[in-house]
């Protein structure tokens, strides 16, 4: 018996020593929780509220108090060797964490904030709204109120849109689309996406959609899925092509400024090669005894080899050995094409290669093609984020979701331009945002990695854009965040969200996506290259515009945003309703059932864009028409809307004219809406005809209806067009003389 009690008093010994020592853990803890308070969702705001100050942040001081005199206790028990000192120091500290660390501060919640939530929070909330824009980069955001007029004058608009061209018309969805099918020209090329950028053309600068032809060996028929063919002869993808926003060719199609293969237009290129870009997943070898394929000929293809300074030497069997077993590939270790000048190209992917130099930054999703000095190269925005900045709201809790992939986001800084050369893979990272503290800790452990955003060429700077995942981001956030008065945001009474738009005829309603356009600005001299989307009230339940945010690209004013506010007294419309109006629009549904053609074809609205015009609005949604068979969407027809009115033509000039048909006011330059002859046909003059009365024209479009009407019960679709056009000519001029 005394033998067991000799051992059990160094065991209690050594029990005490491990009870003080995990106390003082919890003690440890209980210290580093206070600044966790700091990240806390209190419901109305994130960060320490007044139950966390007031209660919590005490509650914890006592505790770490406690238990750290309850870790010592334990500590002096190992010399009297008691059970009684370590239980009670353990009880003590499991009865004060639920007292202290819990129903106090519920208490305090519970009697003294929720009555007076308000009064009580209102210092934090100032806190989490100044945090909140800070961490988000919205403290130098351009407000503006303006007060809209209904309808923009003539001459604005006319002036406006002198350049039909940088009026963006073509949506990238369907523009992708005709581009797969009028560009790739052979089944192993590939267009990923659509980027919107502006170039000079014909001297001037004007906005552009283009893709790049990149190769896709995985669309090659499943015979010529060979090794030699995948990894030897098929290595890169050849050229781009290149749109202005608002060209219209043939039939409604995209009317190319550069195109085909070698390419012909412009932008120049001389080395239309692109070894490493979005598609190109497989590794290649280069400077083998296989020539690569370069592009079809009628007789024989034209061939090319790699002479960039990319790439790791294969040429030796050690070297060959180790690939192989990278690549899990045999044939790379016995192929006799492989000699003295060969190497291997691989992480030829932009994204991959990205985050295989600097992962840890946060790289957007969509890389884009740049054109310059004659070679193709991919610009992409990385950004240093991070989720643990106090009192800033986090962007996944308020139900956002972006391409980034970071629920818990609370900081995000654009702060670096990747530029990629698509020829030999050779990579560069640009300091967009040298005050970001996050990347001067990176300068400094990373010091030959970033470059001064000043040594990145002129070329390439002309083309840098504000990024749309920040904006998106930036903008769900400003939604709330722009009500910087505590009492507004914690009665949300202003709160914001992004606008929505149908996109296929018959389809809900969906966010609109940012767009870039080239417009002018109120205030501003001249039109600029900008990131927009339109803003509604939140909740679902309005769809009025009450902003309208822009992102801002020109070298000039780049990464700044601008906001114009609306009038809280009338109603401006938004894109959604103004959506409803184009449906009820009795002459626009008819022509919309007959671009559907009895069903056979898809009927698709483009990007509906809110675009200013001197000190108002207009409207601009292209349709698309896209037939079953073919899949080559041909833009049919443009609609045009104000505040008042709702027009609707085969191209944008056409649905201008009849917009501004009216009588001009004084000092506007509208033209004079086209005229009808006796015979009910445009006249050859394309001046009014005098002779017309309201009562001729109201007459004249009653017949065109009845006759449109009998043609397309017969399946007449032609003379039921022709007729239905008729009839807005008939309306239009009904519009100029009745004055509406």
């Amino acid at each position: 018996a005394r033998s067991a009690l000799a051992l059990a008093r160094p065991a209690r010994a050594h029990l005490s020593i491990l009870g003080g020592l995990f106390l003082l853990l919890i003690a440890a803890g209980y210290i580093l929780d206070q600044s966790t308070l700091l990240f806390r969702d209190e419901g109305i705001l994130t960060g320490a509220g007044y139950a966390s100050i007031t209660a919590r942040l005490p509650a914890l001081q006592i505790l770490a108090v406690i238990v750290a005199i309850a870790a010592v206790a334990c500590f002096a028990n190992a010399f009297v060797r008691t059970l009684w000192v370590l239980g009670g120091a353990v009880v003590l500290w499991i009865v004060a964490s639920i007292l202290i660390g819990g129903i106090y501060p519920a208490i305090i919640e519970t009697v003294s904030v929720k009555p007076d939530q308000l009064n009580k929070e209102r210092p934090y909330l100032a806190r989490n709204i100044e945090a909140t824009r800070l961490a988000y980069g919205l403290t130098n955001v351009e407000e503006t109120a303006v007060d809209i007029k209904n309808e923009p004058s003539a001459l604005d608009a006319r002036a406006e849109f002198a350049n039909v061209d940088a009026v963006r018309l073509w949506d990238y969805r369907p523009l992708l689309s005709a581009y797969g099918q009028l560009q790739a020209l052979r089944q192993y090329y590939a267009f990923n996406d659509v980027d919107v950028d502006r170039y000079v053309i014909d001297g001037v600068e004007t906005p552009v959609m283009l893709s790049a032809r990149e190769l896709s060996t995985s669309q090659l028929p499943a015979a010529a899925q060979t090794w030699v063919n995948r990894h030897l002869y098929y290595t890169h993808g050849y050229g781009a092509v290149l749109t202005p926003v608002g060209a219209i060719g043939t039939e409604g199609r995209p009317r190319f400024a550069l195109q085909d293969i070698p390419p012909v237009g412009q932008p120049k290129i001389d080395e239309p090669r692109i070894y490493f870009g979005e598609l190109t997943k497989d590794y290649v070898i280069v400077g083998t005894n296989q020539d690569e394929f370069d592009y079809a000929q009628d007789v024989k293809d034209a061939t090319t080899r790699f002479k960039g300074a990319g790439g790791i030497s294969v040429s030796g069997l050690w070297d060959r050995i180790l690939f192989a077993l990278r690549f899990g590939d045999f044939n790379l270790l016995v192929s006799t094409q492989i000699g003295p000048e060969s190497k291997v190209l691989f992480h030829r992917t932009i994204a991959e290669r990205e985050r295989l130099i600097a992962p840890f930054l946060t790289y957007d999703a969509d890389p884009y093609l740049v054109i310059a000095d004659g070679k193709m190269y991919w610009i992409n925005d990385a950004y240093t984020t991070g989720d643990r900045y106090p009192y800033s709201e986090r962007y996944g809790a308020i139900g956002n979701s972006s391409k980034l992939g970071l629920p818990d986001l609370n900081y995000i800084r654009n702060s670096v331009k990747v530029v990629t050369d698509a020829y030999d893979g050779s990579i560069r990272y640009y300091i967009a945002d040298d005050q970001d503290p996050v990347l001067a800790n990176l300068r400094a452990i990373y010091p030959g990695l970033f470059e001064p955003i000043a040594k990145m060429p002129r070329s390439l700077q002309t083309h840098l854009r504000y990024p749309e995942q920040l904006f998106s981001v930036q903008t769900q956030i400003f939604a709330t965040y722009h009500m910087t008065d505590p009492d507004n945001f914690y009665n949300r009474n202003d709160a914001w969200r992004i606008a929505n738009e149908i996109f296929t005829q018959g389809s809900a309603a969906q966010p609109i996506e940012p767009y870039y356009v080239t417009a002018r600005l109120p205030g501003a001299a001249a039109p600029e290259f900008v990131l927009f989307v339109p803003m509604t009230p939140a909740g679902g339940q309005r769809d009025n515009m009450v902003a309208w945010v822009a992102g801002r690209a020109d070298p000039s004013d780049y990464g700044k945003l601008r906001v114009l506010r609306f009038p809280q007294g009338r109603t401006i419309f938004g894109p959604l309703q103004i959506e409803a109006r184009i449906d009820q629009d009795a002459t626009i549904a008819q022509q919309l059932t007959l671009l559907r053609g009895g069903g056979g074809a898809t009927v698709i609205r483009g990007n509906l864009l809110v675009l200013p015009v001197g000190d108002s609005f207009l409207y601009v949604e292209p349709l698309y028409v896209q037939a079953s068979q073919g899949k080559i969407p041909e833009l049919q027809r443009v609609i045009l809307a104000t505040q008042e009115r709702v027009v609707m033509a085969e191209s944008f000039q056409k649905a201008l004219d009849q917009l501004f048909a009216a009588p001009a006011k004084p000092g506007t330059t509208a033209s004079p809406a086209p005229s009808v002859s006796p015979s009910n046909g445009p006249s050859a003059s394309g001046s009014p005809a005098p002779s017309q009365t309201v009562t001729q024209l109201i007459k004249s479009a009653s017949e065109h209806y009845d006759r449109a009407q009998a043609a397309l019960k017969a399946g007449d679709f032609a003379t039921y067009g022709s007729e239905i056009r008729a009839l807005n000519d008939d309306l239009a001029r009904l519009r100029a003389l009745t004055g509406q």
